[in-house]
């Protein structure tokens, strides 16, 4: 768990949780942002998808 904000475009903090499980091969990994705003919601989704598709490819 960690704390995210963007004092640039809002003083709101959020929270990112992200939950790793093993499986029998390879692993699971879920991500949870809480409390961002509603007009930045599919931005950060889109962002957070950027992320996760950059970190599955170079652990490919």
């Amino acid at each position: 768990m960690f704390t995210f904000a963007v004092p640039k475009y809002s003083a709101v903090v959020t929270r990112v949780l992200i939950d790793i499980v093993t499986l029998e091969v390879g692993c699971e990994l879920t991500l949870t942002h809480e409390g961002v705003l509603p007009d930045y919601a599919s931005r950060t989704e889109a962002g957070w998808n950027k992320i996760l598709d950059g970190l599955a490819a170079a652990l490919g």
